[in-house]
């Protein structure tokens, strides 16, 4: 088969003469890197995010930290070295969220903490990302598929490039603008412990931009068969995000308000998530819907508080003891493809 893609490249590109009118070359079909930003070569505010152009839909399954990869070069000699581990797989990106626009034509990485001041970066996107029509990146079509390969670098502390958007107060009397995060999602759930689940074991952890304000924000705990809501929890007063961009709700353990037996829990509040069919919502500062997971068969789509139960297909109802996890910050809006079961769950690490 692949031998066969290869010939039809060949054709594709050298033969043209004897394609009928209006047909489309599977060269030309080939996805491209159009355009990238930060611009190769430029200079950016440690808050930067990269944002990439292609020439063609793209598989969404098939970008991923390993395959749009955003690398610190540590020496300018290594290079090379550096770019063909990370088209051959043997090196990941940093962590940070992928999300999708443009019929899936233009890809935006927001990095999970803050770049580092006076660091170069690598913006590697290998032939492993497919097209929608499941052809490989080219650079070069109608020749062996090439990488797309840019750079650019992090003002070094003081050197006068501000950050991204800030608040700002009119007066004594006007609070600060809440800078919430450009992205926040469920990264994973441990709803039945392996003992009781209201002493101080489950958790919800929540993944995003790192510093953003998530005050007021609220996890909403609904009943999968039916939607009903059946307990919600609100978000504190000057929550924010910490600089690992993971924020970890705990249960309290039963009689010690504020302990818990998750090490590391950013906040904690009595609550016992049921087990399966169920679902969480994650809703923002206006009560908008942010992100929803379900997990288990049958589940409702719609909760009673008129907002979905899940994302595409529901994940799967795990073991007691097991967590629902996401790997490396996926979102592909589909819990059953996005989440998997975790035997050791990890609450405060990805």
């Amino acid at each position: 088969m692949v031998l066969l893609i290869i010939a039809l490249l060949l054709i594709g590109s050298g033969c043209g003469s004897y394609l009928p009118e209006g047909f489309e070359s599977l060269t030309a079909m080939q996805p491209a890197v159009e355009s990238v930003s930060p611009e190769d070569g430029s200079v950016v505010s440690p808050d930067a995010r990269v944002e990439v152009a292609f020439s063609r839909s793209i598989e969404r399954s098939t970008v991923d930290a390993e395959t749009l990869a955003v690398v610190r070069l540590e020496d300018e000699a290594g290079r090379d070295d550096l770019i063909e581990d990370v088209i051959d797989g043997d090196e990941g990106g940093i962590v940070g969220h992928y999300s999708f626009a443009d019929g899936d034509r233009r890809v935006s990485f927001v990095p999970g903490a803050a770049l580092e001041a006076g660091a170069q970066y690598l913006v590697v996107a290998s032939t492993r990302i497919l097209g929608a029509n499941l052809l490989p990146l080219n650079q070069d079509p109608g020749s062996e598929p090439r990488p797309f390969v840019s750079d650019f670098t992090v003002i070094a502390e003081g050197g006068g490039v501000s950050g991204g958007v800030s608040g700002g107060a009119g007066g004594p009397d006007e609070p600060l603008e809440r800078i919430r995060p450009s992205f926040i999602m469920i990264n994973e759930i441990l709803y039945d412990a392996a003992g009781s689940d209201s002493n101080g074991d489950v958790f919800v952890e929540l993944y995003g931009e790192a510093g953003g304000d998530i005050t007021g924000y609220e996890l909403v705990f609904v009943n999968g068969e039916d939607g009903v809501v059946k307990d919600t929890i609100e978000m504190p007063e000057e929550t924010r995000v910490p600089d690992d961009g993971i924020y970890v709700i705990a249960d309290a353990i039963t009689g010690s308000p504020g302990a818990t037996n998750v090490a590391g829990a950013d906040y904690v509040k009595n609550f016992d998530p049921q087990n399966g069919p169920d679902c969480v919502q994650l809703l923002g500062g206006e009560g908008e819907l942010i992100d929803a997971l379900g997990y288990g068969e049958p589940i409702v789509a719609i909760a009673g508080n008129g907002m979905a139960c899940t994302e595409g297909s529901a994940a799967p109802d795990v073991a007691s003891g097991m967590s629902l996890s996401r790997e490396f910050g996926l979102d592909l809006n589909d819990n059953a493809m996005d989440f998997f079961a975790k035997e050791e769950p990890t609450p405060g690490s990805l």
